[in-house]
């Protein structure tokens, strides 16, 4: 018995170590078209210039009330060196620097 409490324990331990901190703009992410927990808030993970997978600043809700917004107004605008383009499998839209 001890030794199962003393396992669950530590497992416990591990995952709060590892923790569960949302990911700040331009870091990479896992999972595609994911805003809650895996970017910070206003950040969708989506692809790069690149092809990889980093977390996007989100330019345009589409027709989603995502995060509480409820149309593509209430959404930051991309820098002059961006545009802004659909994430895969969402309605959203993120900033991505512009190809040369």
């Amino acid at each position: 018995m001890k030794r199962t409490l003393l396992s669950v324990i530590s497992v416990a331990l591990v995952v709060a170590a590892c923790g569960t901190t949302a990911r700040a703009i331009g870091e990479p992410c896992v999972v595609e078209g994911v805003t809650a927990g895996e970017c910070e808030s206003g950040a969708i993970c989506g692809k790069d210039p690149d092809d990889v997978l980093a977390c996007l600043k989100i330019c345009d809700y589409g027709n989603t009330a995502d995060a509480g917004k409820t149309d593509a107004s209430a959404a930051p605008s991309c820098s002059a060196d961006q545009e802004c383009n659909g994430v895969s499998g969402t309605t959203i839209k993120a900033c991505r620097d512009k190809k040369k």
